[in-house]
């Protein structure tokens, strides 16, 4: 899967998201514009660990990380989200780094290649 196609799945997933608030009344639009780009960022992020990504030129988590091991797991979602939590990031954007990260792993799952879901665990 290529960055363009995270991205985009990215960002329609946080416009989907940003629809239903709509249709509820809450959120601000600071708000929604934090989530949505929280999502694109989130969706590229897991392929840090990839030197030719986009994300692995900026955060070089490849150095560290084989591909597909750590940030393709729930595990790294989990802990991106509580690191939001723990350093106060805005919410909606810890939102919708963590929901960005889930729409990557939902298509990455679906290459030949695939994921571990559980990876480090199992």
């Amino acid at each position: 899967m290529d960055g363009k196609t995270h991205l985009v799945a990215g960002v329609l997933a946080g416009i989907g998201i940003v629809a239903l608030e709509n249709k509820l009344g809450i959120g601000n639009n600071l708000d929604k514009v934090l989530l949505v780009a929280g999502c694109g960022l989130g969706s590229l992020l897991p392929d840090a660990d990839h030197p030719e990504a986009p994300a692995g030129r900026i955060l070089p988590l490849w150095i560290f990380f084989k591909h597909r091991t750590y940030t393709h797991s729930l595990f790294f979602m989990l802990l991106v989200g509580l690191l939001g939590l723990i350093f106060h990031i805005n919410i909606w954007l810890t939102a919708g780094l963590v929901l960005g990260i889930f729409t990557h792993l939902l298509l990455d799952c679906t290459t030949p290649m695939g994921i571990r879901w559980f990876y480090p665990f199992i």
